[in-house]
């Protein structure tokens, strides 16, 4: 045994001497000409971020943060806090839906902070959406993993925001639903299937004592039109292109026929053994075209669209959407 761990501990020795660290760890560097702060920013706005307090309504400069929801309890069994999962909002920002590590749901009124459970999805929640008109959410759920065995279904709720009064729909399948769009008309929903199986169409109840649910599958389309997308999933208003490089650690504005400007790059990067991850996420412009967001070790930071000055940091936190 000792002569086989003196022979592998060799090998190691070997490996590294070939390679060097850049083979195990390589090296973070450093965010080129990176300033203290984001008091450059001169644009008016906001953005909602999720910070270590919540969710949180930002300044694009830093100077105003107010938070909207705070952090959800601590999870005793695990020893680690919760945070929130966004999970849709409407399109007047007044309501979110909100899970939590649990897979819990919840309907949040931003202007009170006050968040209120789903009961009937509880600890099943994979996805939720408002309806065009924010009054209903509709809901999918996972399997049970507290009961051996369990299988998916394609089971839905349709709740309503004010009263949290639920309407279940029974499961049809044990598959498993994706995607929940609902129609412009919010009479029916268009669920889009785990593993590619066929999508439904599934025409709601009316509490009128009008039309009876009904499941359609097999659809290549929705037969009617859907709703508008939800605030999470809206481009900005800004056209200008911006991208991070995949394997590259910079940041560039595309904005032919001027040729790509790096607004943002690290000093020092080298990447190691098996170091995937991008060193730049959630790249956009703000609403006015004049600053480059972007998220970069655990902050957000803003630099100025021409490269001109910056970047800084705004915030500790991930950004989900630009405030209206």
């Amino acid at each position: 045994m000792k002569s086989f761990r003196a022979s592998f501990a060799l090998l190691l020795m070997l490996v590294l001497s070939l390679f060097g660290c850049g083979a195990c760890g390589g090296s973070p560097g450093t965010l080129a000409a990176a300033r203290p702060d984001a008091t450059f920013v001169k644009e008016a706005g906001a953005m909602f971020v999720m910070t270590q307090a919540g969710i949180e309504r930002v300044a694009f400069d830093g100077s105003a943060r107010k938070v909207v929801f705070a952090r959800p309890g601590t999870m005793s069994s695990v020893g680690t806090s919760m945070q929130w999962h966004v999970l849709d909002i409407s399109a007047d920002f007044a309501t979110w839906v909100l899970g939590d590590d649990d897979t819990n749901v919840f309907v949040g009124d931003m202007a009170t902070g006050a968040v209120r459970e789903v009961k009937a999805a509880a600890r099943r929640a994979s996805g939720a959406t408002l309806s065009p008109d924010g009054k209903r959410l509709a809901i999918a759920r996972h399997s049970d993993f507290s009961v051996k065995g369990a299988k998916d279904d394609d089971t839905l709720y349709v709740v309503d925001v004010a009263s949290l009064a639920t309407t279940t729909l029974g499961p049809t399948t044990d598959h498993w639903p994706s995607k929940i769009t609902w129609s412009a008309d919010a009479k029916a929903l268009w669920v889009e299937m785990n593993f590619g199986t066929p999508s439904q169409w599934v025409t709601l109840p009316d509490p009128q004592g009008g039309a009876a649910e009904k499941r359609e599958s097999g659809l290549s389309a929705p037969p009617a039109a859907l709703g508008p997308p939800s605030p999470l999933r809206r481009p900005v208003a800004c056209k200008k292109g911006v991208e991070a490089d995949r394997w590259e650690p910079v940041v560039r504005v595309l904005d032919p026929p001027a040729a790509p400007l790096v607004v943002a790059h690290i000093d020092g990067r080298k990447r190691g053994f098996h170091d995937y991850v991008p060193d730049f996420s959630e790249v956009t412009w703000t609403p006015s075209c004049g600053y480059v967001m972007f998220a970069y070790e655990g902050s957000v930071w803003a630099v100025k669209g021409d490269g001109s000055v910056g970047p800084g940091p705004v915030v500790q936190g991930s950004r989900i959407v630009f405030a209206p």
